[in-house]
């Protein structure tokens, strides 16, 4: 549970993206020294390749789930039912964590993910994994908590 949160809250992957994340698309970057995550985006099949501090990709590089090609799903049932499941154990961490009316959801670590890069200084076009189709949307559903510079929201 804790490698998936970690996961989601530091490569803004959507909850049926990080579920169904293959090993293979975890890859070390050897010229940087990093684990960057490597996928298309299930949703959009917008091509992403996100890095991923040390301590995250040692902690996927140890999930053991008895399949040797995914980090979350074991490859039985259908991807639909282990999305749910994983979405209902996720829900049932917040509320016991922030209380049962709580807002926080599995896409709010997406969000997460987001803001903190906008308030790093990235701009939006260089994080293509929780961008919206229309410029307006991401701005409308981001700068409310960006607190550094906002140029990073403008075209």
């Amino acid at each position: 549970m804790r490698a998936l949160t970690q996961l989601m809250r530091h490569s803004g992957l959507a909850i049926r993206d990080a579920v169904t994340l293959e090993r293979g698309e975890l890859v070390h970057d050897t010229k940087k020294k990093i684990y960057r995550v490597t996928k298309a985006r299930q949703k959009t099949g917008t091509p992403v390749s996100v890095p991923l501090p040390p301590e995250i990709a040692t902690e996927l590089l140890a999930v053991l789930n008895g399949n040797p090609r995914y980090v979350f799903w074991n490859g039985n049932g259908l991807e639909t039912s282990v999305v749910t499941n994983w979405q209902h154990d996720l829900r049932t961490l917040f509320r016991a964590a922030f209380g049962k009316d709580t807002h926080f959801t599995p896409h709010c670590l997406r969000d997460t993910a987001a803001v903190e890069w906008l308030s790093a200084g990235i701009h939006w076009r260089k994080f293509k994994i929780a961008r919206h189709t229309s410029v307006k949307t991401t701005e409308k559903s981001y700068a409310p908590w960006v607190t550094a510079d906002r140029t990073g929201l403008t075209h």
